[in-house]
């Protein structure tokens, strides 16, 4: 069995009857960046997956939840905002090669050259509501 299936499985275990998990998930491989300039969605694609950690897993969630037997309603959070300089902190505390993180430093100097309006990095977010028969 998968890790996320037994997880899933305790999780369904120890909640109550119509007690509800809410999960926020973000969608690493629906990251949307533009210009190509400070793309970073390869690397993140890349780390996430040598920490053995499913960038994708929040488009899965809502099939293995109701697989398991929960009522699931899932929403995608669309809002946009203007691109953090926090996204670079996060990637930096994944494991990157030392051509990885040479590779991110030239991303941040080339998005710190332009203006939050000249610029886009969008990540997706599941709401996923799963309330347990």
């Amino acid at each position: 069995m998968a890790p996320i299936e037994t997880t899933i499985l305790e999780i369904n275990r120890v909640l109550a009857p119509a007690g509800n998990l809410v999960v926020l998930e973000p969608d690493y491989e629906g990251l949307i960046e533009w210009p190509d300039m400070i793309a970073t969605r390869h690397l993140w694609l890349t780390a996430l997956n040598r920490s053995a950690a499913d960038p994708a897993i929040g488009r899965k969630l809502p099939v293995f939840l109701a697989n398991a037997g929960f009522e699931v309603s899932t929403y995608l959070l669309d809002r946009i905002d203007a691109p953090s300089p926090l996204r670079f902190e996060f990637l930096m505390d994944l494991p990157l090669t030392g051509a990885e993180n040479d590779e991110l430093h030239e991303i941040i100097a080339r998005s710190d050259n332009l203006g939050p309006t000249q610029q886009i990095a969008h990540l997706p977010f599941f709401l996923i509501v799963a309330t347990k028969r």
